[in-house]
This record gives structure tokens, C-alpha cells and sequence, in this order.
């Protein structure tokens, strides 16, 4: 029997965006079951993609967003008499590199790996210092400490024995690339990065494309505001020194050079 996916989708007021994304989803992924779910969080209602599921008056954003999709998902797939063995999330600024089925491939390679709670393509876009993102082999899948949030797989049973996996209280969704590796370590899962195949990421889209999208922040301003976000969630979460509780957690069979350089770089943390 072919796996079951649920492949989720987070969209704000860009369907050409989004129905593009969908259309090469639908295109590529012939070797897994799946159910294509779409969520337009405050979307205009004459700037929906042709492939929405669901549609919430409240700009929600990538987190809340993709919490309600799967509670939606989960709702219509118990009704169908089935489960899923794994949900895929894509943002809607994700691009392929190539022609392969992303999701059969990601499915394949978590199968494959039974301590696997999530697996993330490698991200074509990354240079130094965050080399790690970016394939380091010619295929298959490795264990890191650190990935981007970037199109995951994340594994149902994993998911669903932690279902805050997602904290809601991340808004804009920055915090995550750190807390899921986190509590996925802490519940003797791993994360994984496949080298067999890879996305493209157009960061701050909906930002940079404000005449469609409707967002009112700039760039600097939301990255200002979802970095003050991330630290005030972890400094409740864990305290002041959340970033020593997060690298101290990493178990001893995965490298910690993935986490420590994003740390590092990208939140002043020193050894």
C-alpha cells in the first residue's frame, strides 16, 4: 500500500504564487497517496488560489496557519476511514530545483531512517557559512542538529505525540528552525536533510511583493519584529539562556555544526 501524505500549503493574497507552487506538486508526486490542502490565512477573497482548502478571515500566518491545516486535514481524512503516515509543508515561496517527486523521495528517505521525525530537502540556495543547508552528498539522507523550516516532512507519529511540535506562540513562524529540532531531540526523534533532492527558497516574498500580498511591514521591520517575537517565546520557554538549552540537547550521534554556525551567525551565541 502507498503511503498516505498530507501535503499543506500556507497562502496570504498571492495565487499566482501559490498556484504555481500547487501545480508542480501536483505535476512531480505520482509514487505517494496524497491530499493537497491549501490554507489562505486573511486572504482577500479575489486573491485566493484556485487550490484553497480552507480560508481564515485572520491573517494567521505560517505557524498557526499550518496547525489549523492539519487539524482541518486530519478532520476530512478520519472521515474518509484513513490517517496519514506523514504531512509535508510547503510556503507558498518555495521553488523546485528540478523535476523530481519531492514528496515520494522525502517519504522514501524517512522511511528508510526509523529514528527520522522530520526530513527537510536541502536548500539550493545557501552559501557559506550555512554550507550545511545545501547537499553535501550526491544522495540519501543525513542526520543534522540544524535545518531551516523550509518545505519539512514531519513524521505523523512524531507529530502527533508532540502536537505543539508547531508553538503557535512563534507568530511569524521565526523560532521554529530552532524549537522543532528541540523537541524533537528531547522526544528521541532526529531531524534529517535529504541530498537527493533540493528547493529554492524566495525569502520575504510577501514582503517584497507588498502591492500583491497587502502586507503593511517592510522588510527590516518584520524581520525586527519576528526576531523580538522568537526571543520573548524562548526566554519563556526556557529562559535567558535558551540558546545553551537548545545546543546542549543535541544528542550525541548528531553533529552540532549545523546548529551552532545558524546560532552563532545569526543570534550572537558563543561556546
Amino acid at each position: 500500500m502507498k503511503a498516505k501524505i498530507a501535503i499543506l500549503v500556507v497562502s496570504h493574497n498571492n495565487p499566482e504564487l501559490t498556484d504555481s507552487l500547487c501545480e508542480g506538486i501536483i505535476n512531480r508526486t505520482k509514487d505517494v497517496d496524497y491530499d493537497l490542502h491549501v490554507i489562505e490565512t486573511g486572504s482577500n477573497l479575489s486573491k485566493v488560489s484556485k487550490y484553497m482548502t480552507l480560508w481564515v478571515k485572520e491573517g494567521v500566518r505560517m505557524t498557526r496557519g499550518f496547525n489549523l491545516l492539519k487539524v482541518y486535514a486530519d478532520f476530512t481524512a478520519k472521515h474518509r476511514g484513513y490517517t496519514y503516515d506523514a504531512y509535508h509543508l510547503f510556503v507558498n515561496d518555495a521553488k523546485f530545483i528540478d523535476d523530481k517527486d519531492m514528496t515520494s523521495i522525502l517519504w522514501k528517505e524517512m522511511n528508510e531512517n526509523p529514528d527520522c521525525g522530520q526530513i527537510n530537502p536541502y536548500q539550493a540556495n545557501m552559501g557559506m557559512p550555512h554550507i550545511r543547508q545545501n547537499r553535501m552528498k550526491q544522495s540519501g539522507a543525513r542526520k543534522e542538529s540544524f535545518s531551516e523550516i523550509i518545505c519539512p516532512m514531519i513524521r505523523a507519529e512524531a507529530w502527533n505525540n508532540i502536537p505543539d511540535l508547531l508553538d503557535d506562540n512563534f507568530f511569524y513562524g521565526w523560532g521554529l528552525d530552532y524549537d522543532v529540532p528541540f523537541r524533537l531531540h528531547t522526544n528521541n526523534w532526529r531531524l534529517y536533510i535529504s541530498d537527493s533532492v533540493g528547493i529554492f527558497h524566495q525569502a520575504f516574498t510577501s514582503y517584497r511583493e507588498k502591492e500583491k500580498t497587502e502586507e503593511k511591514l517592510e522588510v527590516g521591520q518584520f524581520v525586527n519584529e519576528a526576531r523580538l517575537n522568537m526571543n520573548t517565546v524562548f526566554e519563556n520557554k526556557y529562559g535567558p539562556g535558551w540558546r545553551n538549552v537548545i545546543f546542549e540537547a543535541i544528542p550525541s550521534d548528531v553533529s552540532k555544526e549545523a546548529m551552532y554556525l545558524w546560532l552563532h551567525v545569526n543570534d550572537g551565541f558563543k561556546l
